[in-house]
């Protein structure tokens, strides 16, 4: 276990230095300036004016705006970027909503590392440089890295191998918390 922890903490240290520069502008480039920041924004305004957004008017013509799927606001890493709003952001500042965005998008990466670490570790009985060589694979691939501004498909893609891994755990041993596990990480 002391070895998972001081893994988990090198994950941690290659993601602060793997996204320093990008992080230290001001925002990350393109949809996430255009797009996920004036929406998170919005809805963060409505919640602040005491009403559930529903309705976006806009974009396009309007949208229905709690239920885009491409915002992830179901998502409980999405909750905790409100909550940080709520308290340390009083004045809307969009500087501050876009940084808590990116930092919940670093958390993914964080979160996807750790679980392709545990996935390769346990099911595939890997050794502990294997494993930590699989997790820095996976979350530094082209693949992923490319998306690193996508709040919407990105928290999927790190997720998989959590769900492989609560999967086959559930398939060795049926226990309730075997399925607690695989109900609440799909």
């Amino acid at each position: 276990m002391k070895k998972d922890i001081g893994v988990f903490f090198a994950f941690f240290i290659v993601i602060c230095v793997f996204f320093y520069r990008i992080f230290t502008q001001t925002y990350m480039h393109g949809d996430f300036v255009a797009y996920w920041v004036p929406n998170f924004k919005f809805i963060l305004d409505s919640l602040r004016d005491g009403y559930i957004p529903w309705w976006q008017p806009y974009s396009y013509l309007g949208l229905p705006e709690i239920f885009k799927l491409e915002l992830a606001l179901f998502y409980p890493p999405t909750w905790l970027v409100f909550a940080t709003n709520f308290v340390f952001n009083s004045s809307n500042n969009l500087t501050f909503l876009g940084k808590s965005i990116e930092v919940m998008q670093y958390a993914n990466f964080f979160i996807g590392a750790c679980g392709m670490y545990l996935m390769l570790k346990k099911i595939f009985k890997t050794s502990t440089i294997a494993a930590f060589s699989g997790g820095l694979i996976f979350i530094l691939s082209f693949y992923i890295t490319i998306q690193s501004g996508d709040i919407s498909s990105l928290p999927g893609k790190l997720l998989l191998p959590w769900i492989v891994l609560c999967v086959i755990n559930f398939i060795k041993r049926k226990t309730r918390l075997n399925y607690v596990l695989l109900v609440f990480v799909r």
